[in-house]
């Protein structure tokens, strides 16, 4: 049987830290192996949502979320990809007292290509904003022209 395992991949933003996790989840489930990927921008918001004012706070929560999770995973033998800026290092260290076999991946990537990852994404979201505005517009022309003709009978 598999012993349990923590991957603990951090970074900049838009360092590669989901791409990476992903990659080796895909390859360890082909192995056959029994694990699960945790990713701090999707997952703990789904689960457990923070309840808290301040955003610091917020992102506190979602590691201990994170945290609590991947502890769980781990304690039933899985092996658990988490990818997380991680601004709060006391939830990696606790990890890490706590788990024997815990790995921390730091990934480093030049500034001048996070933004060129930033941008493409933005570039993304504005075409798909535009597409839905140009639709809205259509629509309420169309209604506008409905109402003015019923108008006119």
């Amino acid at each position: 049987m598999q012993q349990g395992l923590i991957i603990w991949f951090t970074g900049h933003s838009k360092s590669g830290k989901t791409t990476l996790s992903k990659l080796l989840f895909s390859e360890l489930q082909q192995k056959g192996y029994r694990c699960y990927r945790l990713d701090s921008d999707t997952l703990p918001l789904s689960i457990i949502k923070p309840q808290a004012d301040r955003w610091e706070e917020r992102q506190r929560l979602k590691l201990e979320n994170i945290s609590f999770l991947s502890r769980l995973l781990y304690d039933n033998n899985y092996f658990v990809l988490i990818a997380s800026v991680g601004r709060f290092s006391e939830w990696r260290e606790l990890l890490r007292k706590q788990v024997p076999n815990f790995i921390e991946i730091y990934l480093t990537c030049p500034l001048e290509v996070r933004l060129e990852r930033d941008f493409e994404k933005n570039i993304k979201l504005i075409v798909t904003i535009l597409i839905i505005t140009k639709n809205l517009i259509i629509l309420m022309l169309s209604l506008i022209q409905i109402t003015s003709n019923q108008m006119k009978v």
